[in-house]
């Protein structure tokens, strides 16, 4: 059953990435006011971040070998969806959704609602895991002004980080499928083999890929 909704399951996140990609546009060069001025070498992987949202990412796109930044040259459109992929983050303001993923033939299923501004760096998510209808493991999270609550409610546990370190981790904790996954992958570097087309998905303009 897993392997038959995988599918289903790829489409849809990969929609709500394209939501963001395509919602947004104009989102990019508003946060690039708000940024330091970047040193000239910046453009250098190795370098310190400074102009993308996800601090954990390259200032560049972290191309492999110089054959593939020469061949993303020739498919300039197409390329641009795959580095707005992968740089996710500076085109998407807030998100919020619910989504499952499981294993039936062990009765295990986990169930997430999540919302993320990250206007203002913050997540707010539940997730839920049963199995055979029964809740075995229950987090509440809540990452705001830099502070982590989190919660195990069946558990009765109760933390808090302070850690500014691990803000990334924080405000990805639980959305990560969705909002900053590698799903980019799947189109990049195969330029020839796929094609896109503006459409309507949710509601909202996407891209479409095809191929």
């Amino acid at each position: 059953m897993f392997k038959k909704i995988l599918p289903i399951i790829f489409v849809t996140l990969l929609a709500l990435i394209l939501i963001g990609i395509k919602v947004y546009p104009t989102l990019k060069s508003k946060y690039m006011a708000e940024e330091n001025v970047i040193s000239k070498d910046a453009g250098s992987p190795a370098k310190e971040n400074t102009q993308h949202i996800d601090q954990v990412k390259e200032s560049e796109f972290p191309f492999a070998m110089k054959a593939e930044e020469d061949f993303a040259r020739k498919y300039p459109t197409q390329f641009e969806i795959v580095k707005k992929m992968y740089f996710s983050w500076d085109y998407i303001r807030n998100a919020q959704g619910v989504f499952e993923y499981g294993d039936e033939s062990k009765g295990e299923v986990a169930h997430i609602t999540f919302h993320l501004d990250l206007a203002k760096m913050s997540n707010k998510a539940d997730y839920v895991k049963t199995k055979n209808g029964k809740v075995v493991e229950e987090i509440n999270l809540l990452y705001k002004d830099g502070i982590a609550i989190r919660q195990k409610p069946n558990q009765g546990l109760f933390t808090k980080d302070t850690d500014m370190n691990k803000q990334n981790h924080y405000l990805s904790l639980f959305n990560d499928v969705v909002i900053n996954s590698e799903w980019y992958t799947l189109i990049y570097n195969n330029y020839p083999d796929w094609s896109y087309k503006e459409g309507n998905q949710f509601g909202m303009p996407v891209y479409q890929i095809e191929g």
